[in-house]
């Protein structure tokens, strides 16, 4: 690290999420000399995955919406001149999401493309097609609003906060909806929490727009994202150290001046750019110049809930592979209600999906199970830390509790795939301690705060902070997920002193592609 401490930066990066290599490669792309430090031994945050039985398993990115041909993600990876490095496919255009309640034989499609939403939905609920329809157009006009997901500048005036503060929930008994049909619209709601008394319409329309106008999964992993982003950036002479964990930055005569990197010295920068939870972030600030007001309210937002995650790997020619996703639905569960206690009856919700590690894939070789998981009955753990930069044992309760939860996971899988305990050729079970470790979110937090409607203006997060030169990027700063993450970063760079003009430079970009 000695030789980067004897350079000034134009911009140093804290993190390598998706959002921080955003930014390093838009400024890279300006000519900015930037350089993006990562704690871990991959990049990425919840694009690392790992490898067990010689199979590739995602930690966080198990299907990605809006990346097919003329699609959002699609245009701007392609304006950073990464989408002809990544290998995905498309998921069932009819069902890719389907939601699969105990007791019900029905499988509850929700498909690509709003007429085939309306189609399929209708199917199983022909009385509420009038109801479906117009929910459908609310959707649409919301998304409308929210420029930067078409990869153009906020309207003047920004979004109403009506818009934005407006519950799903409310829009649910606006329409009078049945208890089934709100149960089928938000079986998927593991991709963002529905809270029923503080989930906005707003976050429920942008991420199911995402999937239903596109949604693929990549092949062999999420991280393809990363790597392509990485090589991008050394190609433009930005750099990323490995194994770079910032623990402060240093404030002096109104601007932060360099951070310090765990026993490796400073990294000095004209700019730096925070890619950590904002509360990880004004907890390194040495010392901290904020507002006492702006620091109790980061203190007092709510995170969103955790998760535990089961990755099996499967003998060969067991379990067909299936080109969808199934969130299973068991008795006792509430619509609305986040059941994150890892107890008897847990889980009541979940995701079971398959990876893909070719295009004409006939079997499955991989299941992954992700559930809801509160943070709270890790406690007994809670001091411990392990990554594979800093390796470290839990002890034997964790092993022993992680094993209970396999064991129960497996005991709902096989209620849909009788015998499957038997083919399984290795386990493993990541929780949110693992989330806290390798992604630096507090209690695991997956979606880090939690947007409330009751009170929204209070969870929005400025990626410019009252630091001149610290920016803030992220799931925090925005909407959470690959999109919504991806989005962030050119939130983050429309305020930063190199980046006012990325609106327009995406445009002509687009133009000239056209």
């Amino acid at each position: 690290m000695t030789q980067h401490g004897d350079i000034t930066y134009d911009y140093v990066i804290a993190g390598s999420g998706i959002a921080g290599l955003i930014c390093a490669c838009y400024l890279s792309m300006q000519g900015q000399k930037v350089i993006v430090l990562e704690k871990n031994h991959q990049i990425g945050g919840a694009l690392q995955v790992f490898s067990r039985d010689k199979k590739i398993f995602d930690t966080g990115v198990h299907y990605i919406g809006s990346l097919g041909a003329g699609e959002t993600l699609h245009n701007l990876y392609g304006f950073l001149g990464i989408i002809d490095y990544l290998n995905f496919a498309p998921l069932e255009q009819r069902g890719f999401d389907r939601v699969i309640f105990s007791g019900d034989k029905t499988e509850y499609f929700l498909s690509q493309g709003w007429n085939n939403f309306y189609l399929d939905l209708i199917k199983y609920f022909p009385n509420e097609a009038e109801g479906i329809d117009k929910l459908i157009s609310k959707i649409k006009q919301t998304v409308a609003l929210f420029g930067p997901y078409f990869l153009r500048p906020l309207d003047d005036g920004g979004i109403a906060i009506e818009v934005l503060s407006e519950k799903l929930s409310s829009v649910f008994n606006q329409l009078s909806f049945s208890d089934k049909l709100i149960a089928v619209l938000t079986g998927n709601s593991i991709l963002y929490g529905y809270a029923k008394a503080k989930t906005p319409f707003y976050v429920f329309a942008l991420i199911l727009n995402s999937y239903v106008t596109g949604a693929y999964r990549m092949i062999r992993g999420g991280s393809q994202i990363a790597k392509a982003l990485s090589r991008r950036i050394n190609q433009l002479g930005g750099t990323i150290i490995k194994y770079a964990e910032v623990t402060s930055f240093n404030y002096e005569d109104g601007r932060i001046i360099d951070c310090t990197v765990k026993g490796k010295g400073s990294i000095h920068g004209k700019n730096f750019i925070s890619n950590f939870h904002p509360k990880c972030t004004t907890d390194m600030l040495h010392p901290n110049p904020l507002r006492s007001g702006y620091l109790l309210r980061l203190d007092s937002l709510q995170n969103t809930t955790s998760f535990v995650t089961v990755h099996l790997s499967l003998e060969q020619d067991k379990v067909p592979y299936f080109n969808y996703n199934k969130y299973i639905i068991n008795d006792g569960c509430i619509a609305g209600k986040i059941q994150d206690q890892i107890d008897a009856s847990w889980p009541q919700h979940f995701l079971l999906c398959t990876g893909r590690e070719w295009v004409n894939q006939e079997f499955a070789s991989t299941l992954t199970v992700l559930a809801f998981a509160n943070f709270s009955q890790f406690d007994p753990w809670n001091e411990s830390a392990n990554t594979v930069s800093t390796p470290a044992e839990r002890g034997e309760s964790y092993a022993k509790f992680k094993n209970g939860i396999i064991a129960q996971v497996l005991q709902q899988l096989d209620e849909h795939y009788p015998g499957i305990a038997g083919w399984v050729r290795h386990k493993e079970c990541s929780t949110p301690l693992t989330i806290r470790d390798f992604l630096g979110q507090p209690s695991g937090a997956a979606y880090g705060y939690e947007k409330d409607a009751n009170d929204i203006l209070r969870c929005m997060i400025s990626p410019a902070t009252k630091i001149d030169n610290l920016f803030l990027t992220g799931q925090n700063t925005d909407l959470h997920g690959i999109y919504g993450a991806s989005i962030s970063a050119l939130l983050t760079l429309e305020r930063t002193p190199h980046g006012g003009q990325i609106w327009q430079d995406i445009r002509t970009s687009l133009e000239q592609v056209s």
